[in-house]
């Protein structure tokens, strides 16, 4: 059922633009945070680069969802890390991650 549970947790999270989980074997996924760069003067460019993961971090805590966030090393500072839960609590955070805006 873990893995089923995982499985079924990465490709929610895929569905969001600002997030990139990583495929894993354990029972958590290491998710990077992204956010979109815009020239106000050119909407032709838009850059994906790291996100302020402890922001996202902070704002899970408040719905009552706890996720590890990673202040280092350098290629951590914009990941979280989610373990893998029962289907409730994948849901819990999908409708959290719905509501988010950065």
């Amino acid at each position: 059922m873990l893995i089923q549970e995982r499985q079924r947790l990465l490709s929610k999270l895929e569905e969001f633009d600002f997030l990139n989980p990583y495929p894993s074997h354990s029972n958590f996924l290491l998710v990077k945070y992204v956010t979109w760069l815009s020239f106000a003067h050119c909407l032709m460019y838009s850059f994906r680069v790291d996100g302020d993961a402890e922001k996202l971090k902070n704002y899970l805590a408040l719905k009552g969802i706890m996720v590890r966030y990673y202040s280092g090393p350098p290629q951590l500072a914009s990941c979280i890390r989610v373990s893998v839960g029962k289907p409730e609590h994948t849901d819990a955070l999908v409708l959290a991650l719905s509501a988010y805006s950065a």
